[in-house]
């Protein structure tokens, strides 16, 4: 499998050249990109489910424990499975958070969503932060890891553009969240995909 790839490190460039970068890299610059997405557009959310603010805002209270949980105890479980194994399934529970979020409108689904949020939020920051060195070494992580966080921060930089824009657009918050469940599919998918590649042979 990938995962038993060649011991010597991977440049920056070299990253670049691999078919499997760019399979990783969606799930990752999704996360960034519906994470921020979401939280961009909590006032538009309580208003569409007729929420009180207050109420959704002391959620993020679940929020923070669920990212904080998730971030040690992910630690155990990439130690054991290792993190690129684990990378296609960061975003499911963002994905059952947003199936909750389309069908119930009681104020308790809102405290659900962010904490099934945090879940997915705690997954992505403490993967993005190992799967580099575990598929290309160390000699260059600085380089790679630039690359990598440069794009998750473009995406997260467009999350609130896009969304305002489908928004604009007439899209209600129920399609938009099958949207973002289909690029959770999808972006999963290929990463899932891309664990079945092997490494190129002139990796340095």
């Amino acid at each position: 499998m990938a995962l038993n790839q060649s011991k010597k490190d991977y440049s920056g460039q070299s990253v670049l050249t691999e078919l499997r970068f760019y399979l990783i890299m969606p799930a990752l610059m999704a996360s960034s990109f519906l994470l921020t997405g979401f939280l961009f557009h909590q006032v538009k959310i309580v208003e569409t489910k007729g929420w009180e603010l207050t109420i959704f805002a002391s959620g993020f209270v679940g929020l923070a424990i669920s990212l904080f949980s998730t971030s040690l105890l992910l630690g155990y479980l990439i130690d054991k499975w290792k993190a690129f194994r684990l990378l296609p399934f960061i975003l499911f529970p963002l994905a059952i958070g947003l199936l909750l979020l389309s069908y119930y409108h009681s104020e308790i689904i809102g405290f659900l969503f962010l904490i099934l949020m945090g879940i997915s939020f705690g997954a992505n920051v403490t993967i993005s932060g190992v799967i580099w060195p575990e598929l290309y070494g160390t000699k260059n992580l600085g380089a790679i890891k630039s690359i990598s966080k440069s794009l998750m921060i473009l995406s997260s930089a467009l999350s609130p553009w896009v969304f305002g824009f489908l928004f604009d657009l007439g899209f209600n918050l129920r399609e938009i969240s099958y949207l973002s469940i289909g690029i959770i599919l999808i972006t999963g998918l290929l990463a899932k995909c891309g664990q079945f590649l092997q490494p190129r042979k002139y990796a340095r």
